[in-house]
C-alpha cells in the first residue's frame, strides 16, 4: 500500500489591476495568485508534490482587498 506525505502552502491572492469581462466576474477586478506563491507552487511540483486541494482562509471584507488560501499537496513517502 502506498504511504503518503503531505505539506501545505499559504497562497496570497491579490486583485488584478485590470478588468476581464466574463460571465463569472461580470467585468469586476479578477483575483490572481501572487507571483511568489505561483513560483512556490511550481517548485513543489518539481519536487514531486501534487496539488490535491485549495481552501480559502480569509478575504477582505465584502470581497475587497487581498486574501489567503491554503494549498494542500501530497507525494509518495520516501522510504526510510
Amino acid at each position: 500500500m502506498t504511504q503518503w506525505e503531505y505539506t501545505t502552502l499559504t497562497l496570497r491572492i491579490t486583485r488584478s489591476s485590470s478588468k476581464m469581462p466574463g460571465f463569472f466576474n461580470r467585468g469586476e477586478l479578477i483575483r490572481q495568485i501572487d507571483p511568489a506563491s505561483d513560483d512556490a507552487i511550481k517548485e513543489l511540483g518539481r519536487e514531486g508534490w501534487e496539488l490535491v486541494s485549495v481552501s480559502p482562509l480569509e478575504f477582505g471584507s465584502y470581497g475587497g482587498g487581498d486574501g489567503y488560501a491554503a494549498a494542500f499537496f501530497k507525494r509518495p513517502a520516501q522510504a526510510s
